[in-house]
């Protein structure tokens, strides 16, 4: 009985570390896939919900290029922070107004910029 459970714990601890070495192999791989799932969904949203005085093509252009900027990994993480809670607290009862879009449109224009 003994064997079989130190062989379970064996192959378990065997599996979290190839999985632990896995990930930070892949990490900027994963990192990659987060960030354009988290912004392709955002983007929807504020798609969804923009004014009319806001173009369609300027919204895709602005997620685009925080996009490309995060991937270059030269961004002010407070910045990114900011806009996170900002489209969090907009979206908590899961619609957004014009200008709380209008507010993320600013912010992720300010964030590429800088």
């Amino acid at each position: 009985m003994k064997k079989v459970l130190l062989t379970i714990l064996g192959v378990f601890v065997v599996l979290i570390i190839v999985g632990v070495v896995w990930i930070y192999m892949n990490k900027e791989k994963i990192t990659n896939f987060a960030v354009e799932k988290g912004f392709t969904a955002m983007e929807s949203a504020v798609l969804q919900n923009s004014p009319s005085n806001i173009s369609e093509d300027e919204v895709k252009k602005v997620f685009e290029e925080t996009v490309a900027k995060i991937k270059s990994g030269d961004f002010d993480k407070e910045k990114m922070k900011t806009i996170a809670t900002t489209f969090q607290t907009s979206f908590q009862d899961q619609k957004l107004d014009s200008t709380e879009v209008v507010l993320i449109i600013k912010e992720l224009k300010d964030f590429v910029e800088e």
